[in-house]
C-alpha cells in the first residue's frame, strides 16, 4: 500500500528506520501508543507533567560521567550524520577518551567505595 500524505510528513522527523515501522501500526487509534510504537517519542507522561519528568531526566544525565555523556552525544550524532557504521568506527576513541579520564578513574573507586562518584569532568 502507499503510504499516506501524513505519513510522508511523519518520515521527516522520526528516527531512521521508524518510517518502515508505519504501516505495521495503523490500526493503533491511541496516539501515545502509536508515537510511542514509531519511535517518535521514548515516554509519555500525564498532561502537566512533561516538565517535572525532563528535569528529572537531565538530573539523571547531569549525574554522570560529562566526558561520558559528550562522547555518547558525539556518536549519537555522528551516527545522524554518516551512518552506523561511521558512527561504530569512532567507538574505539571514544573508549580511549572516557577511558583515560580521571572520571573514569573515579567511577571505578566509587563503585569500589560503594559511594556516590564526584565527577569532575576531566
Amino acid at each position: 500500500t502507499m503510504a499516506t500524505p501524513h505519513e510522508i510528513e511523519l518520515k521527516l522527523f522520526l528516527p531512521q528506520d521508524a518510517h518502515e515501522r508505519l504501516p505495521f501500526v495503523p490500526l493503533l487509534r491511541d496516539a501515545k501508543a502509536r508515537a510511542l510504537a514509531i519511535g517518535f517519542v521514548q515516554e509519555v507522561v500525564p498532561v502537566g507533567a512533561q516538565v517535572r519528568r525532563a528535569l528529572e531526566i537531565a538530573g539523571e544525565i547531569a549525574s554522570l560521567a560529562p566526558i561520558a555523556v559528550q562522547e555518547i552525544k558525539r556518536g549519537a550524532l555522528r551516527y545522524l550524520a554518516a551512518g552506523e557504521d561511521a558512527a561504530f568506527a569512532e567507538i574505539p576513541a571514544m573508549r580511549a577518551r572516557s577511558a583515560g579520564s580521571n572520571d573514569f578513574a573515579e567511577g571505578l573507586a566509587s563503585f569500589r567505595e560503594k559511594r556516590a562518584p564526584t565527577f569532575t569532568g576531566s
